[in-house]
């Protein structure tokens, strides 16, 4: 069924199996068997239903495409937001245990950010892409005096 559909796509083929289909029907309806007035109209509605379902089907693909695009681009910025938090978490880190040890808000500060890039590294590993990091991921940030 993977050649039914890269055939579909290519449009020289799509092109040719129009060609080739309104060839064959055109001798047989207008040499072969001619049709009335009347098979004709409805011949015309045929068409004009065909060219609606076409349409259907374009708009079908472009809202497809747009959905597939807003994904890419909702991914990209999950992993933008998700690269900011962890370097968030690195520059606290190194700022409360490196810089600053003798203070005792900084060694608070120092165990509370190595928890929390603890669980956050647990919760991106454990999730398929986009992770769920949870909302209160930051509580207990207040309490760090």
């Amino acid at each position: 069924m993977d050649w039914l559909l890269e055939y579909s796509t290519d449009i020289s083929v799509v092109l040719m199996t129009f060609f080739i289909t309104l060839t064959i029907l055109h001798i047989v309806f207008v040499w072969r068997f001619p049709l009335s007035g009347s098979q004709w109209k409805l011949a015309e509605y045929v068409w004009v239903a065909l060219a609606m379902a076409s349409i259907i089907g374009l708009l079908e693909e472009a809202r497809f495409l747009k959905a597939d695009t807003n994904v890419v681009a909702a991914e990209e910025q999950a992993e933008q937001k998700i690269d900011a938090l962890e370097n968030w978490f690195e520059v606290y880190t190194m700022h409360a245990c490196e810089d600053g040890p003798d203070l005792e808000s900084s060694e608070q500060l120092c165990r509370w950010t190595k928890v929390k890039s603890s669980e956050l590294r647990l919760v991106l590993a454990n999730e398929e892409f986009p992770a769920d990091v949870p909302r209160n991921l930051l509580s207990g940030l207040d309490l760090v005096r």
